[in-house]
């Protein structure tokens, strides 16, 4: 296949689509073509998409109605949602490439519900400073869930280049531009849920789904102040989450964060009490449509004793793109995808 001219960036889930397009400038990427479109409930559920000639239906008119043009190249890499997939970090430290697939293999049934004749399964050696000496990042999605997500596209009319987990693409997008630091973690807060992902750069070393999503923002903020789901929507994002002037609004959203902040203590515990090899996590990265809360960094930064920054993927704005700096965090796992072979 002809990579010059760039992939599709596609990033699929419950509640909404994007799609991105890069050119591929250095140090980093230009972004080109964007947009989003927002899915009626129950076209895809937990991941799983059941209406495919909807959902297909609607990547047309994504790929149509990108800005400022639209995108018409037909190569796509498209994101597999990690609550149902698995991602795992194994030790291999004396097995030549010529036995991996089958010490791999030999392992796996421990790290996952599934048989081996019901996955597609993907791995490689990961390589770098600070990379622990035979470890092998695996990746197995349902072969169920894979043949939907294939069937899909294809009726959409593109060309799928490669299906990838989440957790991958947010690591891509928000290291592409820095040396390996220590061990992160990215909290990429979207509509339906927050995926969390451990990594130690240049390696992932797990991905969780958390029960708590930017919704759980607005639906604290409507019920405090008894307005309709819409108008907490707008409300929410004009609300300093940090401030000291404890308003209804404030005090809706900081509980909120406090949730958040909980589901969040439960993974940095998880993390260090089963991967007591790598560093401490000290850095926290904020992504996700939830990340434009203003002052959610602070306060969660306040409550987890952590450095916590908002990350917007670092790319250029094309000449004629319009989107607005603080939407990015938003498009951070669509970025992921496109630059899947850069």
């Amino acid at each position: 296949m002809d990579f010059a001219k760039g992939l599709i960036g596609l990033d699929l889930s419950d509640l909404v689509l994007r799609a991105v397009a890069l050119s591929p400038t250095r140090p980093v990427p230009t972004l080109t073509a964007y947009q989003e479109l927002l899915l009626p409930r129950g076209l895809i559920e937990e991941g799983e998409i059941r209406r495919a000639d909807e959902v297909s239906r609607r990547i047309r008119t994504l790929l149509r109605e990108s800005q400022p043009a639209p995108i018409k190249r037909k190569l796509v890499v498209a994101s597999l949602p990690d609550r149902r997939s698995f991602v795992k970090l194994l030790d291999l430290p004396n097995v030549p490439d010529g036995k991996l697939e089958r010490a791999i293999l030999a392992q796996l049934p421990q790290h996952i519900p599934f048989g081996l004749d019901e996955i597609y399964l993907d791995w490689q050696r990961v390589q770098g400073p600070g990379a622990p000496r035979g470890a092998i990042l695996v990746g197995a999605s349902p072969r169920t869930l894979v043949d939907q997500y294939l069937k899909t596209l294809e009726q959409a009319g593109v060309t799928v280049v490669a299906l990838e987990m989440e957790s991958l693409a947010l690591a891509r997008a928000l290291f592409v531009d820095l040396p390996p630091t220590q061990s992160t973690l990215i909290v990429d807060i979207g509509g339906s849920r927050t995926t969390v992902v451990g990594v130690t750069p240049p390696s992932v070393l797990f991905s969780s789904s958390l029960p708590f999503s930017g919704t759980n923002f607005t639906q604290r903020l409507a019920q405090s102040l008894k307005v309709s789901f819409e108008d907490a929507e707008q409300q929410k994002f004009s609300t300093n989450v940090a401030s000291p002037r404890r308003s209804n609004a404030v005090r809706a959203l900081r509980d909120a964060v406090e949730q958040l902040s909980f589901h969040v203590s439960e993974v940095l515990h998880f993390a260090e009490s089963h991967f007591p090899t790598a560093a401490p996590i000290q850095s926290i990265l904020l992504c996700g449509g939830g990340a434009q809360l203003t002052g959610i960094d602070a306060t969660l930064a306040q409550l987890l004793s952590r450095t916590v920054t908002v990350r917007r993927p670092p790319v250029r704005l094309g000449r004629h793109v319009k989107l607005l700096p603080s939407r990015l965090p938003s498009y951070t796992t669509a970025i992921g995808l496109a630059l899947h072979h850069v």
